[in-house]
């Protein structure tokens, strides 16, 4: 049976979704607090929580197929942190698995249509389209991020206007 997983990377929430092509779902979502700032420290911290999420139960079995966020940009002011846990995580991830890096704007528009569609838009859409609900943004991103790695795969059906995205992104 073919899985995906879904990483929408955060150094206080990042949410991880496995999903099998028979629709089931298992959603963790992995934190760690920050601590001194101290480069040791901080890169403890991190290498702790790429632990966390590249070992722990939603790897086994291997996934087929993993989508992580990118990066986005100006965003957020300690952005810095966030690009070096997730230069760690995607080493890790590279190292092991077939990972795809999908830019928000490409995870709004298969989501909403739009790429410059706001959370609160996303969230809609992904509730409407699949009956689910979680409690956080992130929870809600790794799961259509999930959804379009099964997309990508060929075994969930995408809508006319996700065809094309999702096309472009086949392996």
């Amino acid at each position: 049976m073919k899985t995906v997983i879904g990483i929408d990377p955060s150094l206080t929430a990042t949410a991880v979704c496995r999903m099998a092509e028979d629709g089931s779902v298992k959603m963790l979502v992995y934190g760690s607090k920050a601590n001194d700032g101290n480069v040791y420290n901080r890169l403890a911290r991190y290498m702790e929580l790429v632990d966390d999420i590249t070992i722990g139960p939603l790897w086994i079995p291997d996934p087929n197929l993993v989508l992580i966020e990118g990066y986005s940009y100006g965003s957020n002011p300690r952005s810095v942190h966030l690009g070096e846990f997730g230069g760690l995580l995607r080493q890790r991830l590279v190292e092991r698995e077939h990972v795809v890096e999908i830019p928000p704007k490409t995870l709004k528009k298969f989501t909403t249509g739009k790429g410059n569609a706001s959370k609160i838009a996303m969230v809609a859409a992904i509730v409407k389209r699949w009956d689910v609900e979680f409690k956080t943004d992130d929870e809600y991103e790794a799961y259509a991020l999930a959804r379009l790695g099964l997309a990508v795969l060929g075994v969930d059906k995408v809508l006319k206007i996700q065809q094309k995205l999702v096309e472009g992104l086949r392996c």
